[in-house]
């Protein structure tokens, strides 16, 4: 289980119990954590943690104690309706996030790659384990990240990043961010293909920040990412695809590899 320990002295809300909180109760739990817990579909007597963690609905929580509440990925906080315990929290000007989040906090210093995508990044990322097997891999694929195992400081996380997680994630630094594509999906939880773009776009650090981007040039939205960051000297930006020879970047048609042009 990942140590926590370093945010000891914060007070979290978690909402949504299903493997994703669960697990992050039992990491805040491990810590010596205080915090509070609540999700829609459970009861309160079917709760079953130290005294650490209090159950407690949104109407009831102290919202100005609270760092941060802990959405589940799946529960809205925007469209296409808040959930009560995120519209409180909008309105007592508490950040929301999820459990990668905390990761990125306790372990700021360790390394990350992340691979977002609408079609593909399961594959992608189980690859990328193949490759790198010492990895530790988490994420979309259902796997919570804070249920690994204690990281030692040099430890390496590959995580699959949906949308849902990426619209929460404040203090994540990827060192490589894999981005494979854009299609349209999500609307209903993102509310237009814009929003749904700007979430995934959180897998790019701002302008400045090192960063490797490998990213897929199919799509116009992912295009359209790629012109805009690859003029960012601070970044090494990695364009791939299967639809063309590209002249920089990657390419692979009909089975055959080419790197800059060149088979």
């Amino acid at each position: 289980m990942i140590n926590l320990k370093v945010l000891e002295n914060r007070l979290y809300y978690v909402v949504g119990l299903a493997r994703s909180g669960l697990a992050t109760l039992q990491a805040l739990e491990s810590a010596g954590i205080k915090s509070y817990a609540y999700d829609d579909s459970m009861d309160s007597e079917k709760f079953n943690f130290s005294n650490l963690i209090e159950w407690c609905a949104p109407k009831d929580i102290p919202w100005k104690k609270i760092d941060a509440l802990v959405l589940s990925p799946g529960i809205p906080h925007m469209f296409p309706k808040p959930h009560k315990a995120a519209d409180l929290a909008h309105q007592n000007n508490v950040p929301i996030v999820c459990d990668v989040d905390l990761l990125a906090q306790a372990h700021d210093k360790n390394f990350y790659i992340g691979v977002t995508g609408t079609n593909g990044k399961s594959t992608t990322t189980a690859l990328i384990n193949h490759f790198l097997p010492n990895f530790l891999m988490a994420g979309n694929n259902g796997t919570p990240v804070l249920s690994l195992d204690v990281p030692q400081s040099n430890s390496a996380f590959l995580l699959e990043l949906s949308s849902y997680q990426l619209e929460r994630v404040p203090h994540l630094e990827c060192d490589i961010a894999v981005f494979l594509n854009i299609q349209e999906d999500h609307i209903d939880r993102h509310g237009d293909l814009k929003n749904y773009v700007l979430s995934k776009k959180n897998i790019i650090l701002p302008k400045g920040i090192a960063q490797t981007i490998v990213i897929g040039v199919n799509t116009p939205e992912t295009l359209s990412i790629f012109n805009e960051v690859k003029i960012d000297i601070a970044k090494k930006v990695v364009a791939i695809s299967t639809k063309k020879v590209l002249d920089k970047g990657v390419s692979i048609l009909d089975g055959t590899l080419f790197e800059d042009g060149v088979k």
